[in-house]
Formats: C-alpha cells, structure tokens, sequence
C-alpha cells in the first residue's frame, strides 16, 4: 500500500509506523489520520503483527494538527486509494487492540500528544520539548 504521509514496514512481528511529513514536522492531515486508521485497521486484523512501534522521520516528532488544512480540506491530498472518513485520532488509537511503543526522537507538540497517548508505551529522548500551546493560549483551562 502506497500512502502520502506515512511508512509502513512489517518485520519480525513488529508493525513499524513511521509519520513521514518532516517539511510540515509531521503535522498530521484529515488523510494523515485515515491513512493511519487504515495502517493500523490492517496491523490489528494481521495475526503475524504482534506489536506496533511508532516513529516520525525528521527532527519533530508531531507538531499536532495541520489546522489550515483541516479548516480548509481542498489544501489536503487525499490518497486516492482511501476513502476520508471524519474520524478522530484518539479514536484510531483506541480502535487497535495490540501493545504499541512510541519511540519519540523529537519534539511533541499540542495534537502530536494523540499519538504518545494512545500507544501503551513511550520511550523518548531526555532532550526534548513536550509542549500544549493550548493551554498559553487560554484555548483550555484547568480550573
């Protein structure tokens, strides 16, 4: 299967998933989300797949949503071999039922916390940034 902003690799029982925008820093698309809900749909469906390791290429891991895309979906390229639902990224987590790992080598920011939250584990560099710009922004507040 070809995909626009993911790769795919299946070896030793291990489902390795590499988010693969490094210009944008791997901010993800509503196609970047269908793209990864049907990656995973066939890794949960494939008995040889035991575990998913989660990387990002580039020097950001997920800098979160591409929020002019998503406002605007005539900026986004659809992978003509998927159909785009509107589906959530949270939602495609909790739909793969196998032990995930995200190997985190850059930087988390806003949405990119969908992906370190919805894997069972995280290993990740002692030098980076984690960072919810929402939250400066008064986007949400805790009270």
């Amino acid at each position: 299967m070809n995909y626009n902003f993911i790769k795919t690799e299946i070896k030793d029982h291990v489902f390795t998933l590499t988010l693969d925008r490094e210009a944008k820093r791997n901010a993800f698309t509503p196609t970047t989300v269908n793209e990864i809900a049907h990656a995973l749909k066939r890794a949960n469906d494939n008995d040889d797949i035991h575990v998913l390791v989660l990387k990002a290429n580039g020097p950001v891991f997920c800098a979160g949503m591409d929020l002019k895309t998503f406002q605007n979906k005539e900026l986004d390229t659809p992978n003509p071999e998927i159909k785009n639902q509107d589906i959530s990224l949270g939602e495609v987590f909790d739909n793969f039922n196998k032990p995930s790992i995200a190997v985190v080598q850059g930087d988390v920011i806003a949405g990119g916390f969908l992906y370190i939250l919805g894997c069972t584990y995280v290993f990740a560099k002692t030098d980076l940034n984690f960072r919810l710009p929402e939250i400066a922004l008064r986007i949400f507040r805790f009270k």
